[in-house]
């Protein structure tokens, strides 16, 4: 079960696609109100897991809870597949003209439901995807950052890369980059991701 929860985590944040895409039904809806207890206090912060030797950017409190505010409040519900892949709410914006170079930032709250019928969160992954049309070749290239924490906003795995995308959206080349979640570069990735979304309106 542990390899599956490991990989299903991958597959959250890594690579192109992985990120699902938003469902019918709404947040509140879906789980009655358990994540008006998600933000976690400082005792129940100390007696987290022991954290890993590689330690990555941990979320400021506050930027936190308005960052899961805003899933709770316009994240949109995918059911897993059959309980093997996990249950998702998500949020996918883009910023900018999505016709010339723009942005998109994603989020998603990926967990399980428990015997309850209750969602459990497992963690959150951040994505923000950087879109250039090339005029030389007429395709996208597209830099994306991505950023996978603990459910109290501690990161636990990171990526970067490139992609080259047709205007069709066929993938013509990736270039991922073997990075670690104490890369500075991380932390500075980290800070702008919870910067759009604690401020969201």
């Amino acid at each position: 079960m542990k390899i599956i929860v490991l990989v299903l985590a991958a597959l959250a944040i890594f690579p192109l696609a992985a990120l699902a895409a938003p469902g019918d039904g709404s947040f509140d809806a879906a789980l009655e109100g358990p994540f008006t207890d998600l933000m976690p206090s400082a005792q129940q912060k100390a007696q987290k897991q022991q954290p890993s030797a590689a330690k990555g950017p941990t979320a400021p409190d506050d930027a936190w809870k308005k960052t899961l505010e805003a899933v709770k409040r316009d994240g949109k519900y995918k059911a897993g597949l059959l309980g093997l892949t996990p249950d998702i709410f998500s949020i996918k914006d883009v910023v900018g003209d999505a016709k010339a170079a723009h942005t998109t930032q994603e989020i998603q709250v990926f967990g399980m439901l428990n015997d309850d019928g209750k969602f459990e969160p497992m963690g959150v992954s951040i994505m923000t995807r950087t879109y250039t049309l090339d005029s030389k070749d007429g395709n996208w290239h597209i830099e994306w950052w991505g950023v996978q924490t603990d459910i109290y906003g501690e990161a636990g795995e990171a990526g970067h890369g490139t992609i080259v995308e047709s205007p069709a959206g066929k993938t013509v080349s990736t270039a991922p980059e073997k990075i670690a979640v104490t890369d500075p570069r991380i932390k500075m990735q980290f800070d702008a991701m919870l910067k759009y979304w604690s401020e969201r309106p």
